[in-house]
């Protein structure tokens, strides 16, 4: 006997003694050795040897010669024995089922066999495997099997079942295994079924919050997943071949499908081939192609430790001892299961969600809603920091809700944000599909439809017909907001009343209210009051919007668009607000339609009070049966950043007994062509400082005897200016500009410049004001006076000035009149300074004269343009007739003027001073007097004072020598050389010298 067959025998016998079924059975013996125990003619079962030792000694003995050497005899039959093979293999790579690379210790321990007539055995055996990964954990494999050898048609049949535990990848699970095979020595069928047992999944971890939501009942869900690893039951089974070689090639196809709760399905197909590269050594390659095209390659190397003799056997008895093929691991996979956690507010509390719908059954769930408001509002007073979600296309007809403190009442339809401590700000879900805001119908009159209260938020509501107020807030100090709320018919539509604190308000719409559109009454204390977006009112009953009697340092600002459109009162109305209260509206804010004025700015019962209005964003007001914008008996400080008027009954712009400041900023264009008959700009009984910047005002519609188009009177801004920088006004029928004060009161008047223009009326008229005024041009037309300024400068401690100055070449760039008696009238104005005008007149072309002690004094007329309107008799170009009571020997200026004149008895410059002090002077030079009529005369001058001391050298006139006066008249004879062309009457000096 060679070692190479003792070294077997050797190993049995050690395997041996473990058990009393040894490892090589009886019919591994020929018959002689096998002795009285062989299959009975019957078949029946041969008894096996006692000792496996013995048997093992005695084949030895029949196979070999006495001397101990056996060897094989040629018609002997071949020794394959089922062996107890010990196998090592290490697996690289991944399958499905194998996931990382591993080494594993395998046996194969028969149990039992049996022997039949036939030839045909079986064979009962224990198969273990032990694997440790090379990453983690380690496996065990343990199954009981039994295989049948048909010796008739050289088949094996094999059924097996197995205890497997898998601990790799931070897990353990457990699992049965049943299966089987059928094979011959060329093909092979075999199939398995693995079953997880206990906890076939393992919790590992959750992933992050998605940000997806959800509704669950009151909780908002925060999407997440939770991480399992989950052992899967299915089956696998392969068919191969065997190929017909000396040494073992096997190659297999197969399939596999394993699935598990909450996974999806691993299926797909699998191709191996097992070859023999050595004596004992074994090499497989399997490559897994999963229903998803990924693939995979898992390679073994296996070294085998048993007795069989590796030379290819012409029967399939002799893999009888080979271990069975299947799956060590137990498939399993990491796996996602939808576990979302309730939000969190950022104390940590649940977010609590009660759902409201018409359509619910009254769980106030999101699986069931409530259907009364009532009932929600419930909800919501046990659970403070609620969230009433009402669904699209409700309609809760005869309701109304009043809501508890720290609540959200929120319509789905707009999109709604909540604070979480998980995830920060998100998005709320939709709860239905509906597209129709949720609405509170035809609520009751007893009750606003929505009644509000400290730290709630009302968002993407609509209420119709209500029967009281839309929604109210009484007396609340915390703050609230109120958001994209459609309001259609109600008493008041939002109504505001003695509140305080934060209040926020975005994307309202009211319409169609008895009442007021919005009622803002009586902000408390340092309120906040914020419109972020827009506000749009229409067809209200009264006012559209009212803001009244907000208090000390209440704030009210509008950063989104305002649009009144049709209200039965005023459009905006701020009555009665704090002195130290601020509005402002930083947006376009539009005001159409209204019964009363566009803008309202009061204080009707309490004139100090008024706080500050800012109008930053355009201020659009048209169609107002009252006026446009009016400030009236008001301390308010109202700041105008643009305006149009237009379509107003009344005025365009009133001012009335405003004790505050009024700013407009950018340029005003105004145009009547409704035929108006109000003034356009009217102020009226103001002491306060008043600035425009340029006005263009066209008026062609108004008819005679209408209001002055800018009209000034009885105003008292001694202290303050009413100011314009520059003034254009094209008017008919009516005078362009006027500006009147009587008794006391004083106002300073500025114009920086400016073009006013009349047909059929006087263009300007200035009574008793201090002025500063300096205009290009006024023309009149068709009118008794073109221009008249009277009682401008002696009333204050200042002189101010008038001038109208041209283009400084052009004659008539000052103006031209035509049609008038009388072109410029100046009565007891001082500083008038008149250039390059046309005048065309009847009786005077220029008259300066004086009221009482009031004196026309530093009055300059310089390139005048003066015609007598076709003849007219006794004409005077420039008169001028000073009275008592002239003061601080102002210069007087009658320089370059051309007076021309047909009629009879006219005067080209006529000067009296009969009543006045010595120190009144002129200085007359450069004029062209060109008189043609009868009894006409160039320059006449009349200085007879009334008491004695003023009869000689009374006053001074100077003719100039630079500018000689040229005098053409056909009557009047030269008195003296120096007074070329005049006639002088009584004492003065001229040129120094006594005259006569």
């Amino acid at each position: 006997m060679t070692f190479r067959h003792l070294w077997p025998c050797l190993i049995y016998s050690l395997l041996a003694v473990s058990g009393p079924h040894s490892a090589l059975m009886a019919d591994e013996l020929p018959a002689a050795a096998a002795g009285t125990n062989a299959l009975n003619a019957t078949g029946s079962q041969t008894q096996k040897f006692p000792d496996a030792t013995a048997r093992v000694i005695a084949s030895a003995w029949q196979t070999a010669p006495p001397n101990l050497s056996p060897q094989l005899s040629p018609t002997q039959p071949e020794w394959f024995g089922y062996s107890s093979p010990v196998r090592v293999s290490i697996f690289g790579g991944e399958n499905y089922a194998e996931p990382d690379a591993f080494a594993s210790f395998d046996i194969l321990k028969p149990l039992h066999d049996w022997q039949f007539s036939d030839g045909s055995e079986q064979l009962q055996y224990l198969d273990a495997r032990a694997g440790i990964s090379f990453e983690s954990g380690g496996l065990l494999n343990l199954g009981i099997g039994r295989r049948h050898y048909f010796a008739g048609s050289d088949v094996i049949l094999d059924g097996n079942l197995w205890y497997d535990i898998d601990g790799t990848r931070d897990r353990t699970f457990h699992q049965v295994t049943a299966g089987g095979q059928v094979q011959n020595n060329r093909f092979l069928l075999r199939g398995h079924y693995y079953l997880p047992i206990f906890d076939d999944d393992d919790v590992v971890g959750y992933t992050k919050l998605t940000g997806n939501t959800a509704y669950q009942g009151n909780i908002l869900a925060l999407e997440r997943f939770r991480r399992e690893s989950q052992a899967f039951r299915g089956f696998d089974a392969e068919i191969g071949v065997t190929l017909p070689t000396d040494e073992l090639i096997q190659a297999l196809v197969g399939y596999y499908s394993f699935e598990a709760d909450d996974a999806e399905t691993i299926s797909g197909v699998t191709t191996s081939v097992v070859a023999q590269i050595w004596d004992s050594l074994f090499l497989a390659l399997q490559l897994t192609l999963d229903e998803d095209s990924d693939e995979t390659v898992l390679a073994t190397l296996t070294y085998s430790i048993d007795s069989r003799d590796r030379r290819r056997p012409n029967s399939i008895r002799h893999r009888l001892g080979e271990a069975a093929r299947r799956n060590r691991h137990i498939v399993s996979r990491e796996t996602r299961v939808y576990d979302p956690v309730a939000a969190l507010d950022a104390s940590g509390n649940q977010i609590n969600i009660i759902h409201a719908s018409s359509a619910g059954t009254g769980g106030g769930t999101f699986e069931s809603p409530h259907t009364s408001l009532f009932q929600a509002a419930g909800d919501a007073v046990a659970t403070p920091n609620s969230i009433i979600l009402a669904h699209a296309d409700s309609v809760f007809d005869s309701q109304s809700i009043q809501l508890p403190a720290q609540t959200r009442f929120l319509g789905e339809g707009i999109s709604h944000t909540v604070q979480t401590s998980q995830l920060g700000t998100v998005v709320l879900p939709r709860a239905t599909s509906g597209t129709i805001l949720p609405t509170i119908r035809n609520s009751p009159a007893a009750s606003a439809a929505i009644g509000l209260a400290a730290q709630v938020e009302v968002s993407g509501l609509r209420m119709e017909n209500a029967g009281g107020t839309g929604v109210l807030a009484d007396g609340l100090a915390g703050d609230f907001a109120l958001r994209h709320t459609t309001i259609d018919g109600a008493a008041t539509g939002i109504h505001i009343r003695n509140s305080g604190g934060a209040q926020e308000f975005e994307s309202l719409v009211v319409s169609n209210t008895t009442g007021d559109g919005f009622l803002l009454e009586g902000s408390s204390a340092a309120s906040a009051v914020t419109f972020t977006t827009s506000l749009s009112i229409q067809n209200a009953g009264a006012d559209g919007l009212q803001i009244d009697t907000a208090g000390a340092g209440a704030s009210i600002t509008f950063d989104g668009t305002v649009d009144i459109n049709g209200s039965g009162g005023h459009g905006i109305s701020l009555t009665e607000n704090s002195p130290t209260s601020i509005v402002t509206f930083n947006n376009t804010t539009t005001v159409d339609t209204t019964g009363g004025n566009g803008v309202m700015i009061a204080s009707p019962t309490a004139p100090t009070t008024g706080g500050v209005v800012n109008f930053v964003g355009d201020l659009d007001i048209q169609n107002t049966s009252g006026s446009g914008l009016v400030v009236q008996q008001s301390d308010a400080d109202v700041q105008v950043q643009n305006v149009s008027v237009a379509g107003w009954g009344q005025n365009a712009i009133l001012l009335d007994r405003m004790s505050g400041t009024f700013t407009l900023a950018n340029p005003l264009t105004l145009q009547n062509t409704a035929g108006t008959t109000g003034s356009m700009i009217l102020i009226t009984g103001s002491t306060g400082s008043i600035t425009f910047p340029r006005v263009t005002i066209t008026d062609t519609a108004a008819a005679a005897g209408s209001d002055a188009v800018v009209r000034l009177t009885e105003n008292n801004t001694v202290l303050n200016k009413i100011t314009f920088a520059d003034l254009n006004v094209s008017s008919v029928n009516r005078t362009a500009f006027e500006a009147t004060e009587s008794g006391s009161n004083i106002s300073q008047l500025l114009i920086n410049d400016g073009v006013l223009s009349s047909v059929g009326a006087t263009a300007l008229l200035v009574d008793g004001l201090s002025s500063d005024v300096s205009l290009t041009s006024v023309s009149a037309s068709g009118t008794a006076v073109g221009a008249e300024l009277r009682n401008m400068g002696p009333r204050t401690a200042f002189h101010s000035r008038f001038r109208i100055v041209g283009d400084g070449v052009t004659a008539g760039s000052g103006g031209t009149m035509t049609g008038v008696q009388q072109g410029v009238r100046i009565v007891g104005s001082e500083d008038v300074s008149l250039n390059l005008m046309n005048i065309d007149s009847t009786v005077t072309g220029v008259s300066v004269s004086e009221v009482g002690f009031n004196q026309a004094e530093h009055t300059t007329l310089n390139q005048l343009q003066l015609t007598d309107a076709g003849g007219s008799a006794n004409w005077v170009g420039i008169d001028v007739s000073w009275g008592q009571g002239a003061h601080f020997s102002d210069a007087n200026l009658f320089t370059n003027n051309v007076i021309t004149g047909s009629g009879s008895g006219q005067t080209g410059l006529r000067i009296i001073n009969d009543r006045s002090n010595p120190e009144m002077q002129a200085t007359i030079g450069g004029n062209s007097i060109n008189l043609t009529g009868a009894g006409s005369n160039g320059i006449s001058l009349s200085v007879n004072g009334v008491l004695p001391t003023q009869t000689t050298n009374f006053g001074g006139i100077n003719l100039t020598t630079s500018l000689n006066n040229i005098v053409n008249t056909t009557a009047s004879p030269f008195i003296t050389s120096e007074a070329n062309g005049a006639t002088v009457t009584g004492s003065t000096l001229v040129n120094g010298i006594a005259v006569p």
